[in-house]
Formats: C-alpha cells, structure tokens, sequence
C-alpha cells in the first residue's frame, strides 16, 4: 500500500492543529479556521448568517447576535456582520445580550490552554496516583 504524502503547507496547518501549547485559533498563513461573527442587526441575522454558510461552515449559533464559523478559504465579507479572532472591542460587547456576551467569553475561555497537573504522564509516573478502582472491584 503507497504512503499519502500531504503538501507542506497542508502538513503545517495540520501540526499547529494537534500542537496543545497553542493558545487561540489555529491559522494556516493567517487564515483562521474559527472566527467568531457577531451580527450587527438582530432583525438581518438570518440573512447574514446564510451569507456565511455561502463560504464557511457555521458551527454553533445563538441567534440574534452571533456564531462561530469556519472559513473554507479566505473570511467573507459580508455586510452587517463583524468577526474576530481573538478579543472583542468593548462597544461592540456593550451592544450585545448578556447571553451573547457569556457565549463569547465560553469561546475565549476555550481558546486558552489548559495548566492540568500530570497533563500526558502514565498514571503511575512519581507523585501520581492511578485513578481509583470501580467499587467492588479487586486488584
């Protein structure tokens, strides 16, 4: 059976991906594959959000006001609508429902790497414990 070879390029953006010391979205020569959209009309979200599916996959919505898509090539631009990378200005966060505003910080939180004591350790690698076994179970 012949080995696939992938292209660099494609290779590159595949080894950020699984690189679990990065922090935010991973980008492939500053193509983000996550953006947050944050419509700018409630009234015209669905509008704007099918201009989206148009050029990227959208992942998660909480309508009026946002969703997070993943660009297929190069961001779109489509009226109404802003999107971003990383943090959100103030204005525009002032603008928005308190659950739109909850839903960007669950997003910004999941950007951030995680500090897990042990984090890739065997279980019993020193001053680490195994888990615990089921009840009723024995050695």
């Amino acid at each position: 059976m012949a080995a696939h070879r992938l292209p660099a390029a494609r290779w590159a953006w595949i080894t950020a991906l699984l690189d679990p010391s990065r922090v935010g979205p991973v980008g492939a020569q500053d193509k983000c594959v996550e953006v947050l959209v944050v419509v700018q009309d409630p009234a015209e979200y669905r509008a704007a959000i099918d201009a989206w599916r148009r050029t990227a996959t959208v992942v998660q919505e909480l309508p009026p006001w946002v969703a997070l898509a993943e660009p297929r090539h190069e961001v779109p631009d489509v009226p109404g609508t802003r999107w971003y990378t990383g943090i959100v200005p103030p204005d525009v966060l002032l603008r928005l429902s308190p659950a739109a505003r909850l839903f960007i910080a669950a997003w910004r939180d999941r950007q951030v790497a995680k500090e897990r004591p042990g984090q890739g350790l065997p279980w019993d690698a020193p001053g680490h414990l195994p888990p615990d076994r089921p009840a009723g179970r024995d050695g």
